[in-house]
């Protein structure tokens, strides 16, 4: 179990922090529809590197668990 506030372990809040320092700061949207477009369009970018994925969500103390059967 996670401590109570502790988002540098939290993969989700990583990758929130990553896109909106890549590609989501420094800008003013016209309207919903632009943040919508703006947030979908990072999103893509996203899941299309593995890579990048994996460097954001990888953490040393998880350990995958054993197969089973």
């Amino acid at each position: 179990m996670l401590p109570p506030y502790s988002p540098e372990l939290n993969p989700a809040e990583r990758i929130w922090h990553f896109l909106r320092s890549h590609w989501l700061s420094s800008r003013v949207f016209a309207d919903l529809e632009d943040v919508i477009g703006a947030c979908v369009d990072a999103w893509n970018r996203f899941v299309a590197d593995p890579d990048l994925i994996a460097s954001l969500c990888h953490v040393a103390w998880a350990i995958p668990p054993e197969p089973s059967g």
